[in-house]
This record gives structure tokens, C-alpha cells and sequence, in this order.
């Protein structure tokens, strides 16, 4: 049963589906002049063959390069690998059976070694562009954090506005649910349901155990499998707004009790001042 629904996983994922096409389209254009041999359309063969050694380059081989910089730069480097040695085997009948080439192997293992090569750079580029655009994600959403920190009159408004601001951080917003416990409180995301992939952090600041940050996400993401620097830092972060938030209202109360204990005594001053005023 489990093999069962790895296949229908895979079979799920349109990217695959997409690279299959795109072979199989290459595929029957690389073999479209042997295809007009054998039945018969010299014309097209006589046209169209050229083109595979036109001044020593296979210009069909080169329209591989389209699964494989797709594979790349939506799977990876393995999956892009895999894609330019399935071209080689599809070279390879052409090559044994058609070209007159003395070394049948070596047109085939030189167009993968570029394929793969090329592969590898635009998945690298294309890794390189996922993380800068992850991390200016990561730096909004501590930047909002602060901004929703400063604006908050109360703990409970900045945790409520927290647990929607987290999931923007993620690689997969939609998929990720929060929920914040803060000492006997709990503030959670819209539709919010546990799942296997979930990290925990717990808030503390001043040495003082406040609750935890808790983040799930409803599909396997590897982001979320290993404790990471943005949900430490996210911890410490909410953390450290929480306490200043206690501090701010502790001072605001204290103020107000100040002022209510000053005018209480001004007051008491100005009864004492008119009784001596009537005294006299």
C-alpha cells in the first residue's frame, strides 16, 4: 500500500509530468527523419536528417536541453542528472544503428557530460535565487514583528497579530499553521490542525519561561524537520516583545496609580488648607 501511494505521489507532481512530456516530444522530433525513412518519405528524411550533423553538431540533441534545464531548475541537480542520462539513452539507438560516426558512444556521453553540466549551474543559480528570496521573506517577518510590537497596546494583540505573520516567513505560507501558547493563553492560526513536520521553540526571557512557538506544516517540508536559525530567532524575538510589552503596561499602571495617588493627596492638602483658612 505504501508503494502504491509513492507512485500516485509521484505520478501527482506535475513538474514530473511536464519533463516526461517534454522527452517524449524530443524524442519523436529527434527521430522524425528516421521515422520519414521507414515509411517511405524520402523527402522529409533527405531534409530533415542534415540537421542531425550539420557541421558536426546535432541540432536535435540540443532540444534536450529543455527537460533537463526545466528538471533543473524546479527538482534539482539529481533529477536534472537523471533527465540528460535518460537523452543518452535515447541517443543511443540513432547512434549504434544510424550514425555513420566511427565511435558510437562518444556523441551520446559528450552531449550528457554538457547536458549535465548545464544542468547542474541552473539548479545551483536557481538555489542560490530560492535562498536570497527565503531570506528577504525571513528579514520582512522579524521587520513586522517589530512594527506589530511597537503598535500593539496589549500582549494579547501582538500575539494574535504574530501567529499571521509567521507563515509569510516559510518556504510554504499556506501550508503552515501556528500556534503561540503563552502562559495560559492560546493563540493559533485560522484552521489550525497539527501535523508530522512541526518544529517547537519555547519563549523565555530574563531567565523566566513564558510558553512556546509551535509551527506545522499540513506537507512534508523539510524546513520545518530540524531546529533552524529564523524559528530561534523568531522565539527570541517574541520573546523579548512580550517582556517590553509587560514592562510598558507595568509603567503605564504604575503611572496611573501615581497620578491617582497625587491627586488624591492634592486634594487631601486642599481640605487641609481650607479647614486652617476657617480655622483662623
Amino acid at each position: 500500500m505504501r508503494n502504491r501511494r509513492n507512485k500516485t505521489s509521484l505520478w501527482a507532481n506535475k513538474h514530473l509530468r511536464y519533463i516526461i512530456g517534454t522527452l517524449i516530444i524530443c524524442s519523436i522530433i529527434y527521430y522524425l527523419p528516421t521515422f520519414g525513412g521507414l515509411l517511405g518519405w524520402t523527402s522529409i528524411k533527405n531534409s530533415l536528417g542534415g540537421l542531425h550533423n550539420f557541421y558536426g553538431i546535432d541540432f536535435y540533441g540540443l532540444l534536450f536541453f529543455a527537460p533537463v534545464v526545466y528538471a533543473a531548475y524546479v527538482l534539482g541537480v539529481i533529477p536534472a542528472i537523471l533527465t540528460a542520462l535518460i537523452a543518452m539513452l535515447i541517443f543511443l539507438p540513432h547512434s549504434i544503428l544510424i550514425d555513420t560516426y566511427p565511435n558510437f558512444l562518444f556523441k551520446p556521453t559528450a552531449f550528457v557530460i554538457i547536458l549535465s553540466a548545464v544542468g547542474a549551474v541552473v539548479a545551483m543559480l536557481q538555489k542560490s535565487e530560492q535562498q536570497q528570496r527565503q531570506r528577504m521573506k525571513e528579514m520582512k517577518c522579524l521587520y513586522d514583528i517589530g512594527k506589530a510590537a511597537a503598535e500593539s497596546s496589549s500582549v494579547d494583540k501582538f500575539l494574535l497579530k504574530v501567529v499571521e505573520l509567521i507563515p509569510d516567513a516559510m518556504p510554504y505560507t499556506e501550508e503552515t499553521k501556528v500556534r503561540i501558547t503563552f502562559r495560559d493563553n492560546i493563540f493559533q492560526s485560522l484552521h489550525f490542525q497539527k501535523s508530522r513536520s512541526k518544529i517547537i521553540e519555547r519563549l523565555a526571557a530574563g531567565g523566566e519561561e513564558m510558553g512556546c512557538v509551535e509551527l506545522y506544516s499540513t506537507r512534508d517540508n523539510p524546513y520545518l524537520e530540524k531546529k533552524n536559525h529564523l524559528t530561534k530567532t523568531l522565539a527570541e524575538r517574541i520573546s523579548g516583545a512580550v517582556r517590553e510589552l509587560e514592562l510598558k503596561h507595568s509603567l503605564q499602571v504604575y503611572y496611573e496609580q501615581l497620578e491617582d495617588e497625587v491627586e488624591k493627596r492634592t486634594k487631601d492638602l486642599e481640605q487641609v488648607q481650607e479647614k486652617l483658612i476657617r480655622s483662623e
